[in-house]
């Protein structure tokens, strides 16, 4: 860890409630490793699939037995306390700490229900029922689908965050101008400077064999890129099933709540991504592009974007909470194109963004080009000023918090 990040370490070991934010790639995603290895009984959710699997979690929702998050929390607590045959109540009862990732897209409404509900379930009227709470997020990323942001909930003042923010960059480290770059993005400022290098990159080529990864705004335009692709190739399908490799039924909702998919169909040819961090060292980590060269029916080959050739063999997770709940699967998707919404907290390749007009949120265009490793792995094939819009309301949080407090680097 570097200096922040073991400052922020030793304020969460200390038992503080710590909201942990921070630009794409500062290494918010190692930190959350590192505190994992905490010896507390903990809960580690994100409010996404894609994110819970990136650091091996659940999803909120699905760790606290939430279900769709529909009703009061009296009913939502009741409900839980009457299914006292699942371990879910009594997990509750013995928690000590809840992380939740991606706290950007949590809401105002669902922070206060889930504050309640354990409130309730516990009998402990201070907030979360007296649990522990890290919340760790860009805000200045992909807002809420609805709602207001989890700092504007009723109960948040009472919980008494310690903000901390980590301003290192390890994603972009070798690529300066880049971070410089993003930097200025994220709070939506774009100068002409700055938008005439992005239309520079129109034009980026990319190693022969590998086409960079689409980010659209929405899942329809993503699936029909990757069906449509894959049907060209013409060649024969492997299909990788998920194995419920515990009991069955738990491990079936566990695979679902990560978002991890039934099967992986892929062939000779096919461009993939990684879904998983199989091994840092290799540089064998979510996002790392690829080409398929070899199949069989345990293993997938892929040639990577350095002419690398490497075996990816299946992967078995299991929750952390419960080692009878597990599941083995493909870590790869099909990677033509990807959704900006899934490509939160992943690192790619090589990727080609579409930021112009249909930029449709604030955090969005921030979101999706800081994905990249450098410039250099960045093609742009439309881009506007305005699509670098950031949240008016998370502007003037930090705003206020540095007006009370002072500049900041990794804490308040």
């Amino acid at each position: 860890m570097n200096e922040d990040q073991q400052k922020v370490f030793e304020k969460v070991r200390a038992g503080c409630n710590v909201c942990i934010t921070g630009g794409a790639g500062t290494g918010k995603s190692f930190l959350v490793k590192e505190i994992c290895g905490i010896e507390r009984k903990k809960a580690v959710t994100a409010m996404t699939g894609a994110a819970a699997l990136l650091i091996n979690a659940t999803t909120l929702h699905s760790r606290l037995s939430l279900r769709l998050g529909k009703g009061t929390p009296l009913e939502i607590a009741e409900k839980i306390s009457d299914n006292r045959r699942f371990t879910a109540y009594y997990d509750i009862l013995e928690l000590e700490m809840l992380l939740i990732d991606e706290c950007s897209m949590l809401n105002d409404e669902l922070f206060d229900k889930v504050s309640r509900v354990l409130q309730i379930l516990r009998r402990n009227k201070k907030p979360f029922g007296g649990i522990q709470v890290v919340l760790v997020g860009d805000l200045y990323q992909l807002p809420p689908v609805e709602g207001k942001y989890c700092f504007q909930a009723k109960s948040w003042p009472d919980c008494k965050f310690e903000i901390c923010e980590l301003t290192q960059n390890m994603r972009q480290k070798d690529d300066e101008p880049f971070i410089e770059m993003l930097k200025k993005l994220r709070v939506g400022q774009c100068s002409r400077e700055t938008l005439a290098v992005l239309k520079s990159l129109k034009d980026t080529q990319f190693p022969e064999g590998i086409e960079p990864t689409k980010l659209y705004c929405k899942n329809i335009d993503v699936d029909k890129i990757n069906s449509e692709a894959l049907r060209k190739l013409d060649s024969q399908l492997f299909t990788f099933p998920a194995l419920y490799t515990g009991s069955h039924e738990p491990s079936v909702k566990y695979a679902r709540a990560a978002n991890i998919p039934e099967q992986v169909t892929v062939c000779i040819g096919a461009q993939v991504m990684l879904t998983y961090n199989i091994e840092l060292a290799r540089g064998l980590v979510n996002g790392t592009r690829g080409i398929v060269i070899a199949l069989d029916q345990k293993t997938v080959t892929v040639r990577l974007l350095d002419q690398r050739e490497e075996i990816i063999p299946y992967v078995e997770i299991e929750q952390d909470d419960d080692p009878d709940v597990s599941v083995a699967f493909m870590p790869i998707r099909l990677a033509w194109a990807v959704t900006i919404h899934k490509s939160q907290g992943m690192t790619l390749d090589a990727i080609e963004i579409d930021i112009g007009p249909n930029i449709f949120s604030v955090g969005q265009a921030y979101t999706a080009l800081s994905r990249a490793r450098n410039l250099k792995s960045v093609r742009v094939a439309d881009v506007v000023a305005r699509s670098f819009c950031a949240s008016e309301d998370v502007k003037e949080f930090f705003s206020s918090r540095t007006e009370q407090h002072g500049p900041y680097a990794c804490g308040w």
